[in-house]
């Protein structure tokens, strides 16, 4: 994921799609951190193992386009939403 987080191309797009990708905590917070999101309008973590740090990372994350976020079964937890 980190290496996805860090690449260029995330800064032409506008919808990202990552459904079932095995993604967790760390991953999640390496996308909070990408510095290439500024344009996602839609993002969909759907059934990934992001649990309650990953969900704040992204809560935090500086985001000015999204309008939404996918994060059902992410094992989020109440203290994550």
């Amino acid at each position: 994921m980190a290496v996805i987080a860090n690449s260029p191309w995330l800064a032409s797009q506008t919808i990202l799609s990552l459904n079932d990708c095995g993604i967790r905590t760390d991953g999640a917070v390496a996308l909070a951190n990408s510095p290439y999101l500024a344009n996602i309008k839609r993002l969909d973590l759907y059934n990934n193992g992001i649990g309650p740090q990953g969900i704040a990372a992204l809560a935090q994350a500086d985001w000015p386009a999204l309008e939404s976020l996918n994060i059902s079964t992410t094992f989020a937890g109440g203290p994550g939403v």
